[in-house]
């Protein structure tokens, strides 16, 4: 207690010296502008990301994918569950289990040449919780749209890894929750919607794994 008595009788008869008493003014304003400039700094980063509002883990849902480009054109039809899918990929099905896909008229193991999880809602939802929207558009009933440009991507994944050109991702919330998405790959477009999110109870997926 004395010590604190003893700081501020020093503070108070320094403060009668002009020079000593324009030195804290001074240091004052520096520590003001910095932290001014540290929540500016802090806000501009905020104004370009999303809303974050979802919060919640999705663990199941209905999707749909359309993918086009110059050689192929695939219609792929799923449900995800807890990591696991069963999905239809131009009219044959499909199993999706610890990493591994199994066509289901067999089990066997096969190879499929797509960034499918990439297109997964969780995957697309990283992008947004890790990146920064190059524009954003609000409709009147509440459905907002946002365009992530990949070169702008602060995020380490397949588009990046395996493709040079400018990918465009563009991605619409509906009451908060991712609705539907595109890719445009500049070679090829992804068109994917998202149905079902967080309603589905189960799914039971009866094979033996290789």
């Amino acid at each position: 207690m004395q010590d604190i008595k003893n700081f501020f009788k020093f503070i108070k008869d320094k403060w009668k010296n002009p020079k000593f008493k324009g030195i804290i003014q001074l240091s004052f304003w520096i520590l003001f502008f910095i932290i001014v400039a540290l929540i500016l700094k802090s806000a501009e980063k905020r104004n370009t990301k999303i809303d974050k509002k979802q919060e919640e883990v999705v663990n199941s849902y209905e999707y749909n994918y359309q993918f086009q480009d110059q050689n192929n054109k695939l219609d792929i039809s799923g449900t995800y569950f807890q990591g696991k899918k069963v999905f239809y990929m131009n009219n044959n099905k499909y199993y999706y289990i610890n990493n591994k896909y199994y066509q289901a008229n067999n089990n066997s193991l096969v190879n499929i040449n797509y960034a499918l999880n990439e297109w997964d809602y969780n995957s697309i939802k990283s992008i947004m919780d890790n990146s920064e929207y190059s524009n954003k558009l609000e409709y009147a009933d509440d459905i907002i749209k946002y365009e992530y440009n990949i070169s702008n991507l602060d995020y380490n994944n397949y588009y990046q890894t395996h493709y040079n050109n400018n990918i465009i991702i563009t991605v619409t919330l509906k009451d908060e929750i991712i609705d539907s998405a595109s890719i445009n790959y500049g070679f090829g477009l992804v068109q994917i919607k998202y149905t079902n999110i967080n309603n589905i109870k189960n799914l039971d997926i009866n094979i033996e794994e290789g």
